[in-house]
């Protein structure tokens, strides 16, 4: 037995097989349903690196892992809309030359529009303090344990900040440090950890201002404390 092997004749067994009666006027439709959009790279050169632009799920990324002269990563752009994603990619393509070398810190704040305007994203930051702390222990680096007890601790802030609207570094002050604590104590965390947990953040925002990642006007002081003391207990009158 010949088979009709074009397009048309493939969707039209297809639909026979699943019991459509009514299935010449309904193959195009069906068949059209089943096909999937392939996601449209488009290759980016920015100043200073060759970006590959595509889209996943609906979001923008760019990944600079190949074509430069170092790997500059994939990362996410955090926007579905195009236009959107175009202007964060440059943005980020002078992030990483400053981060590699190739620009000094005051091309990013320029290029950014001011102080004011300096990002770094939260996983970005993250990304860089850990990296920063993971040194050897003889270059004063933290020990296995340590960076191992940061990855919740982020986790849960850059969580919390997201869904509070703060996409970037630059944007964490200290109401909503003091909200993310507040958190901490509603959900019957310990002292001990809300300290932890919250002076790891306020390093890594002291961290990032020394590197000159984000302007100085970020920086913020908060009084935490890991212990809470006792309230004294009423002496009983004597009798």
């Amino acid at each position: 037995m010949k088979h009709d092997c074009t397009l048309w004749g493939i969707a039209n067994r297809a639909a026979r097989y699943h019991g459509d009666h009514n299935w010449r006027g309904h193959t195009c439709i069906r068949w059209k349903s089943v096909m999937s959009k392939k996601s449209v790279k488009q290759t980016i050169s920015a100043q200073y690196f060759r970006w590959v632009l595509y889209e996943r799920k609906g979001t923008f990324y760019a990944d600079g892992r190949s074509g430069n002269s170092v790997d500059v990563g994939r990362h996410s752009l955090d926007t579905k809309i195009q236009a959107e994603a175009i202007s964060s990619l440059k943005e980020l393509d002078v992030k990483k030359a400053v981060e590699f070398g190739l620009a000094q810190p005051s091309v990013l704040i320029a290029a950014a529009g001011g102080d004011d305007h300096l990002a770094v994203s939260l996983e970005d930051g993250r990304k860089s303090y850990v990296k920063y702390v993971g040194r050897p222990p003889n270059l004063g680096g933290a020990s296995a344990a340590t960076l191992k007890r940061y990855r919740p601790v982020f986790d849960k802030f850059i969580s919390f900040a997201r869904e509070a609207g703060v996409k970037s570094w630059n944007r964490v002050t200290k109401a909503l440090l003091i909200a993310y604590g507040t958190w901490l104590h509603d959900e019957g965390r310990a002292a001990r950890t809300q300290y932890l947990e919250c002076t790891t953040i306020l390093q890594t925002m002291k961290w990032l201002v020394e590197e000159k990642l984000i302007p100085a006007s970020c920086t913020f002081t908060l009084i935490c404390e890991g212990k809470v003391a006792r309230r004294p207990t009423a002496t009983p009158p004597m009798r």
